[in-house]
């Protein structure tokens, strides 16, 4: 059986404490998933020349992470209300949404990874649920488990 090739975007995060310590936003599960299931995996994040790479992608998955630049959504009210944004990974996002769109390969989004999905097919977000809508659900993890 040949095996795919899948693009997953992992941000990596940096711990400071009594070591640096180099995390991955890409859940252990995605991986050991697509590991059981004879899945090649590359962090879009990792590759040099992306264009090249994309040509032989089987399939592209966006994970959670950061706020989407509300600019992306032509909204200015949202930047002050929204959290942290990565606007390299805003960038490489659309870039691999765009091709995937165009090229019909296979792309699942998680959380922000679905946001973007929405983002880059002309839809909008919510910059700040409990701002704009009034809940009381927090809907952002600050760090705490």
């Amino acid at each position: 059986m040949k095996k795919l090739l899948v693009l997953l975007l992992s941000v990596p995060l940096i711990g400071v404490g009594q070591q640096t310590i180099i995390l991955s936003k890409a859940s252990s599960n995605y991986i050991k998933w697509m590991e059981d299931e004879n899945i090649i995996i590359l962090d879009a994040y990792t590759i040099k020349n992306t264009d090249s790479i994309l040509q032989l992608a089987d399939g592209i998955i966006l994970t959670g992470g950061e706020d989407i630049n509300p600019l992306e959504y032509n909204n200015t009210t949202n930047l002050e209300v929204c959290g942290d944004i990565n606007y390299e990974r805003d960038t490489l996002e659309r870039k691999l949404f765009d091709f995937a769109l165009s090229n019909k390969i296979p792309l699942i989004g998680v959380c922000r990874g679905m946001q973007m999905m929405n983002v880059a097919s002309g839809g909008t977000l919510y910059g700040d649920i409990p701002t704009e809508i009034g809940t009381e659900v927090i809907h952002r993890n600050n760090g705490e488990v």
